[in-house]
């Protein structure tokens, strides 16, 4: 089942004359790990916010983001906000910013909550399911008290409060070392399992993408160049991009290069079959690839 379609999507803004997303066309299943990946700068987190409904008001749209078939940006704002609150969760990136310093983890989670009044017990209950322990204790410190790997696994369980249907993670393992990286795919994968969430994930991390999603969507300057399957897109690799960023992974060497330059030589690497669909050629039904970017 379909639960995000997004057709033809570009977004600017009017101090830009070119837009910063360009052409998007892709859909998330429900029920899988859907991730999104490329350089800093290549649109991944703002074509997250997108779908999520979190575009800034002086952004301009083309194109249609359709949430379980509804064409979401054509709802009246209070339809909007109802779906935000209580379909999705997020947790964006920078776990550092998005806690009040202010507020107790307890306040924090109380004002987050979809009801007006919830007990200690059910707090707990939420901060066990993200591995932070002892709940009591917790529940009583402020964000300045806990570790990195605990503010990221707080902002998950803020995320999670009421059971949303889908749940946008950006950079969840961003600064975290090894150990808390590994903990945090862990958890991921946890509660993909049992909470049957569906997830929106932005990263870097190539080598998480590939162990925990289900498809893959590679971006650069704000457009996909490579798209489906995760398994398939590891196993077979066409453009010269997304192979260039494999090859910088240090499992594969770290090779380094300088720019991208999408020669005619890096062109002849793909097969000249397929259908071209917006600018994307079918490789397979779970595998596309642009062929005409530059």
């Amino acid at each position: 089942m379909e639960l995000i379609h997004v057709e033809n999507l570009s977004v600017r803004f009017p101090e830009q004359t070119e837009p910063v997303l360009k052409d998007l066309n892709f859909t998330v299943q429900k029920g899988e790990i859907f991730c999104i990946t490329g350089e800093t700068g290549s649109g991944k987190s703002l074509t997250e916010r997108t779908i999520g409904g979190l575009l800034p008001a002086h952004a301009c749209l083309s194109g249609t983001v359709m949430w379980k078939g509804r064409d979401f940006y054509t709802l009246k704002e209070a339809e909007k906000q109802s779906i935000r609150k209580n379909e999705m969760g997020f947790v964006l990136q920078n776990s550092a910013s998005a806690l009040n310093p202010l507020l107790t983890c307890k306040q924090q989670l109380r004002l987050a909550w979809k009801t007006k009044s919830v007990s200690d017990e059910t707090l707990c209950a939420l901060l066990q399911e993200v591995k932070l322990n002892p709940p009591e204790k917790i529940l009583k410190l402020y964000p300045f008290q806990l570790s990195g790997g605990m503010k990221q696994r707080f902002l998950i369980a803020l995320g999670i409060i009421g059971s949303p249907e889908i749940l946008f993670l950006d950079e969840p393992t961003k600064g975290l070392d090894n150990a808390l990286r590994k903990d945090t795919i862990a958890l991921i994968q946890n509660i993909h399992k049992t909470k049957k969430l569906t997830i929106v994930l932005v990263s870097h991390d190539l080598e998480m993408a590939e162990e925990i999603s289900d498809s893959l969507m590679v971006m650069h300057g704000g457009l996909i160049y490579e798209t489906g399957n995760t398994k398939e897109l590891f196993r077979n690799p066409i453009h010269p991009y997304f192979k260039r960023l494999l090859d910088s992974l240090p499992s594969r060497g770290m090779k380094t290069f300088d720019g991208f330059p999408l020669l005619d030589r890096d062109l002849n690497e793909i097969s000249n079959s397929g259908d071209i669909q917006s600018k994307l050629m079918k490789i397979d039904d779970e595998h596309f690839v642009r062929v005409c970017a530059c």
